[in-house]
């Protein structure tokens, strides 16, 4: 089920509980008649104010009643599930040497950060749900993805697909090697034979990206543009104006 439409339910279930206990309350109070039986020796316009002021007094108790009641139900419901967000970790670059061909090459990542300390995301992957390529100045065709392709967690070298995550995930977008005319290469742990997401000389790519977790729904659409002009040099604040990645 939906954790979000799950949360709604409970949360508008909690404030119809609290309102019949509110009004089953307000049906124990006692009548103004009945407090007027003790005022025997008042003046009847004294009599009314009292009955005036009593009346203005119950209704601010009330109002602050469930006023109180709604904060703390609310307060539930947005404590409820970790709270996950995407985040532009490096895209400056990170200038690494690829073992063993020593070749040079600039990676490129996200971070997963999960605002809810407290509360555990189980499971998170992040995919890409949609790709479109550049076909001419303004205009970007989506291509059909068969799967949707999951982007490696780091470091590489742990195969943890799934992590479970407190704090932060740090995960790979994509690479760019000195001498492949590949280009950009998103990183993702499987590569489809007819996979059309690399950025070539003079292409540009936008990614459409989201977080998959069994207690966390992502109803965010997360887009990024890569684009580079086929010119890949060491200087990281060069080639920052040969490859461009921006968050749209």
């Amino acid at each position: 089920m939906d954790t979000t439409i799950f949360n709604d339910t409970l949360f508008i279930n909690s404030v119809g509980t609290t309102a019949i206990s509110i009004i089953d309350t307000l049906k124990t109070i006692p009548q103004i008649d009945t407090i007027n039986t003790f005022i025997v020796n008042e003046p009847k316009s004294t009599s009314l104010s009292f009955q005036y002021f009593l009346g203005i007094f119950q209704f601010i108790g009330v109002i602050v009643t469930f006023s109180v009641a709604l904060i703390a139900i609310s307060g539930n419901k947005l404590k409820f599930g970790p709270k996950l967000e995407i985040l532009d970790h490096n895209f400056k670059g990170d200038l690494t040497i690829l073992r063993p061909d020593n070749k040079k090459a600039f990676y490129y990542h996200f971070k997963i950060d999960n605002l809810r300390k407290s509360i555990i995301a189980n499971n998170v992957r992040l995919i890409v749900t949609k790709i479109e390529r550049r076909i001419d100045n303004n205009t970007y065709q989506e291509i059909l993805l068969p799967t949707c392709p999951q982007f490696q967690n780091t470091p590489a070298e742990i195969d943890n697909r799934t992590p479970d995550i407190s704090d932060f995930q740090i995960v790979d977008f994509g690479r760019i090697v000195e001498g492949d005319s590949t280009g950009f290469t998103p990183m993702i742990y499987r590569t489809p034979n007819n996979f059309q997401g690399f950025v070539g000389q003079n292409e540009s790519v936008r990614y459409t990206i989201k977080i998959l977790s069994d207690n966390y729904f992502d109803r965010k659409e997360h887009k990024y543009e890569v684009s580079w002009n086929g010119i890949w040099i060491e200087d990281i604040e060069e080639m920052q104006k040969n490859l461009i990645i921006k968050r749209i």
